[in-house]
């Protein structure tokens, strides 16, 4: 089965997102390599501030190029995965809206997490990514006549 369209976009958005992930950890990780030598009170705090921020990035930026890159193939796992990581990420946002308030990016992040969780479970796309039970799309398999 061709890919539909929106599998590429997000595919492509996914691995964008997931390279800027990766380089926007490097501050993060440099302000905790530039903190070793200061050893004044917030020192200790404000470095494994920084370790974990630039970490979950680098975390977050690899599961998105691995999706990204998956989705492009139309593997039948990414599809799974892709749901777990976006069920993630919606949790994970709601729950900082919580924290942080409700600010208007994290709301329009849920947003795009919820549109794209709706979008894998359309029936275009489960079926490209072989995840109906009559589909042997995705699989390398023919479907049967």
């Amino acid at each position: 089965m061709k890919r539909p369209v929106g599998v590429t976009v997000i595919a492509v958005l996914a691995i964008i997102g997931g390279i800027l992930q990766l380089v926007g950890s490097l501050p993060y990780l440099g302000l905790a390599l530039g903190l070793r030598a200061y050893t004044g009170p917030l020192a200790s705090s404000t470095n494994a501030y920084a370790i974990t921020a630039g970490m979950a990035m680098i975390a977050i930026g690899v599961l998105e190029l691995v999706f990204g890159i998956g989705a492009l193939r139309l593997s039948h796992w990414v599809w799974t995965f892709g749901v777990t990581v976006f069920i993630i990420s919606l949790v994970v946002t709601v729950g900082q809206m919580f924290v942080f308030g409700f600010a208007s990016g994290l709301v329009l992040w849920a947003a795009i997490d919820v549109i794209v969780l709706a979008y894998l479970y359309t029936h275009a796309v489960r079926e490209a990514f072989g995840h109906l039970p009559s589909s042997t799309a995705g699989t390398g398999h023919p479907t049967p006549a």
